[in-house]
């Protein structure tokens, strides 16, 4: 979304920038919310999600919860409580929000032609890097 900044119009840029700096809550919020708090409209929030590379606000969601779960141990850093609630329940719900953003968006016939391509295959080489270093190695 970074790279992308500066080529959004505007209203998408307000959207955007709200997604950065505030992407738990951006990912708790439903389109409407999230136009509604950026002071756009829900397909401006649309639009922003094609323009920045996603296929649609699944895909975008997907990203970010991915993104907000490689930023969630950060949070235990800081020395002070965040407002209105504690670490432990906001990592629980981010981390449940995840696995139904990903359940939702699984495409069970495309992981059955992997698996089969994998089974017949005579050798498999698993490669990750960062967070999906440890995608590879429960694949291993």
């Amino acid at each position: 979304m970074r790279q992308y900044f500066s080529r959004l119009p505007s209203a998408e840029q307000k959207v955007a920038e709200f997604i950065l700096q505030h992407p738990t809550r951006a990912l708790n919020a439903s389109v409407e919310e999230l136009a509604a708090t950026c002071g756009t409209s829900p397909s401006t929030v649309v639009r922003l999600a094609k323009d920045v590379g996603f296929d649609g606000m699944k895909s975008m969601r997907l990203a970010l919860a991915q993104e907000v779960g490689t930023l969630m141990p950060r949070m235990f850093e800081g020395t002070a409580a965040p407002a209105g609630g504690d670490y432990l329940t906001e990592l629980l719900e981010n981390t449940i929000l995840g696995l139904r953003e990903t359940a939702a968006a699984f495409d069970y016939p495309s992981l059955q032609r992997a698996v089969d391509a994998i089974m017949k295959a005579n050798r498999t080489d698993v490669c990750g890097a960062g967070s999906s270093y440890l995608v590879g190695l429960d694949l291993v």
